[in-house]
């Protein structure tokens, strides 16, 4: 079995300003984010509100597009 680093098997439990921040290190605004993400704008404000919390699938994504922002471009 191959190793690998423990950065990329652990997902991050991103708080409402980790969520924000990612949003605009890719330029984003909150409805291309849903879209990218996904999920309703409802659910993705709340995200950045504190008022609910990314699934594991969801954190992975916003994990591998904190580390390759210009993923979003090839989206839309």
């Amino acid at each position: 079995m191959a190793k690998f680093e423990s950065s990329i098997l652990s997902i991050p439990d991103y708080v409402p300003a980790d969520i924000i921040r990612i949003r605009k290190l890719v330029s984003a605004d909150k409805t291309k984010m849903a879209l990218f993400m996904n999920v309703s704008l409802r659910t993705y404000k709340k995200w950045e509100t504190g008022q609910s919390h990314p699934s594991k699938p969801a954190r992975r994504l916003q994990q591998i597009l904190e580390k390759n922002p210009q993923l979003i471009d090839n989206w839309f």
